[in-house]
């Protein structure tokens, strides 16, 4: 089975993820990264999919502090 077959076999176990976390202060709600983990992981493990970030690209800047 080919990366692109398996993660076409994720995204037919996981069809969505609920916004239950709310944010407050600026009165909305969103995906938390851990409702996400909790939803995506045991189908991404089923599948036999690891999901491993790379860095394209790296920016570093001096920024005054007091």
């Amino acid at each position: 089975m080919t990366i692109y077959e398996s993660l076409a076999a994720v995204m037919a176990d996981c069809t969505s993820v609920a916004k239950r976390d709310r944010n407050e202060h600026q009165r909305f709600m969103f995906r938390g990264i851990d409702a996400v983990v909790n939803a995506v992981g045991p189908i991404l493990r089923k599948h036999s999919v690891t999901v491993v970030p790379t860095v394209e690209s790296v920016q570093y800047d001096t920024v005054a502090t007091s």
